[in-house]
C-alpha cells in the first residue's frame, strides 16, 4: 500500500505494514511501535517521529525522537536521511539505577545515513553522570561513514547541556565511535591547561566543564602508591579550575590527577 496522510494528532503504527513507493506523512506525531517495511516514509517539518519500532526507509524533515521516555531505540533498516530542518532528539535518564540513553539502531550494513546538518537535541533527566561516561546515539552496522554531521558539531566538538535540575554537562561527540562508525557522546576527562613549574606553592590549572565538581588526588609515585584526595574544587563558568597545593614542600615528588 501507499500512504499520503495529513491530519492532526498522533498516528500510532502497530503490527507489520508493508508499503510501496514514497509515503508522505503530515501528522503531528508518527508513533511507530510496529514495523514499516519496503517503501519510503517521508515526514513533513511539522511531524515528530517517535517510538521504538522499525522503519525500513526514513526521510525526516521534522523531529526524530529516538526510543521512548529516554530509553529504547528506534530501528532503521535501509536508509536514514535527515533534512537540514530536522532535529534528532535523544534522552539520557536512569532505569533500575542504571544510566540509559535512547538511540537509533541501524541494522543493515548497507544502510545509507545522511545526518543532513540536522540539529541535535539532548535532554538529561539525571544529575549524576560520571566523567568518562559514554552514550551511543546511533549504533550502526557495517563500516560505512556518515554523510554530513549534526549542525555545528563536526568530529570532536564539545557542547554543554543543562539537565532538569540546572546542572551543566559538557559532552564530546564522535562519528567514529563504538565499532568505528557509531555516533557516541562522552563526558570528556579534564585536561591540564597550564602548569607553573618551580612555583612555591606549586599550582596548576585544569580545563573541564563549566560548574562541574572535581576531586584533585595525589600520589607519591605511579607504580604502587595509593591515590589520595587532597581537594574538591568547582570549575568556573568557563570550565577552569585553579589548584594550589600548599603541602608540597616536604615531598621530593608528587603526582596529581583530577576526576
Amino acid at each position: 500500500m501507499c500512504w499520503k496522510e495529513t491530519a492532526t494528532g498522533a498516528w500510532v503504527i502497530t503490527g507489520t505494514n508493508r508499503i510501496t513507493g514514497t509515503n508522505f506523512i503530515n501528522y503531528d506525531e508518527l508513533r511507530v511501535l510496529g514495523a514499516v517495511t519496503d517503501g519510503y516514509v517521508v515526514t513533513s517539518p511539522e511531524t515528530e517521529v517517535t517510538g521504538s519500532g522499525y522503519i525500513d526507509r526514513l526521510q525526516a524533515q521534522g523531529v526524530v525522537s529516538a526510543g521512548e521516555d529516554r530509553e529504547g531505540a528506534l530501528i532503521i533498516g535501509r536508509e536514514l536521511k535527515l533534512a537540514a530542518t530536522a532535529t534528532a532528539e535523544f534522552g539520557i535518564g536512569i532505569e533500575n539505577e542504571v544510566l540509559v540513553c535512547s538511540s537509533i539502531v541501524i541494522t543493515n550494513p548497507a544502510c545509507a545515513v545522511d545526518l543532513g546538518n540536522a540539529a541535535l537535541r539532548l535532554t538529561v533527566s539525571w544529575s549524576a553522570i560520571p566523567i568518562g561516561t559514554a552514550f551511543t546515539l546511533i549504533d550502526r552496522a557495517g563500516s560505512s561513514p556518515f554523510t554530513n554531521f549534526f549542525a555545528g558539531l563536526p568530529e570532536g566538538s564539545r557542547f554543554t547541556v543543562t539537565d532538569y535540575f540546572g546542572s551543566n554537562y559538557t559532552f564530546q561527540i564522535t562519528y567514529s565511535g563504538g565499532t568505528g562508525n557509531d555516533v557516541v557522546l562522552s563526558r570528556p576527562l579534564p585536561t591540564l591547561a597550564t602548569l607553573a613549574p618551580g612555583s612555591n606553592p606549586f599550582q596548576f590549572r585544569v580545563l573541564g566543564q563549566p560548574y562541574a565538581r572535581y576531586v584533585i588526588e595525589s600520589a607519591t609515585n605511579l607504580l604502587n602508591s595509593e591515590w589520595l584526595p587532597i581537594a574538591t574544587n568547582v570549575a568556573n563558568g568557563f570550565g577552569i579550575l585553579n589548584f594550589i597545593d600548599t603541602g608540597t614542600t616536604s615531598r621530593s615528588q608528587r603526582f596529581y590527577r583530577a576526576r
